[in-house]
């Protein structure tokens, strides 16, 4: 799930792909689901509100369901997070290079070395855009 901006978007277009290459598959229902990562957005109030309900959200939706939380709501809160909330399985800063290997070592899962490697792998298939990234982080232009 991809909360927030463009810029997060693209980042988890790239967990999407990053995961792909470890060789997991997405799900098509919660039913199906081990692992839900959340993307997270926390600057404006309502963005830190609704990723927050999200995630809590998630936690309901079955006790076998993993809750990953990544983004900038992790990052800017990472200490209250961790405190606050244990519904979260795990939770991680930005998503970065290491981001999917270091979930897999966290769950004891062992992951492919796919010499194929794709870049981005858009969330939809069937939205005819992307988004191009050309800054990291939030540059607080929300309304």
């Amino acid at each position: 799930m991809s909360l927030g901006c463009s810029k997060n978007l693209v980042d988890s277009e790239k967990i999407n792909a990053h995961m792909i290459n470890a060789g997991y598959k997405a799900s098509e229902t919660s039913e199906e689901t081990d692992i839900i990562i959340i993307n997270t957005c926390g600057f404006i109030k309502p963005a830190k509100e609704e990723s927050i309900d999200v995630i809590l959200d998630s936690a309901d939706l079955n006790e076998n369901i993993r809750t990953v939380v990544t983004g900038c709501l992790s990052k800017r809160y990472f200490n209250e997070i961790s405190k606050d909330m244990p519904e979260i399985d795990f939770l991680y800063g930005l998503p970065d290079d290491n981001f999917v290997k270091e979930l897999s070592t966290k769950f004891n899962i062992k992951i492919s070395d796919n010499e194929t490697k794709i870049i981005r792998k858009p969330l939809v298939d069937s939205i005819p855009f992307v988004y191009l990234k050309i800054s990291e982080g939030c540059s607080n232009n929300c309304s």
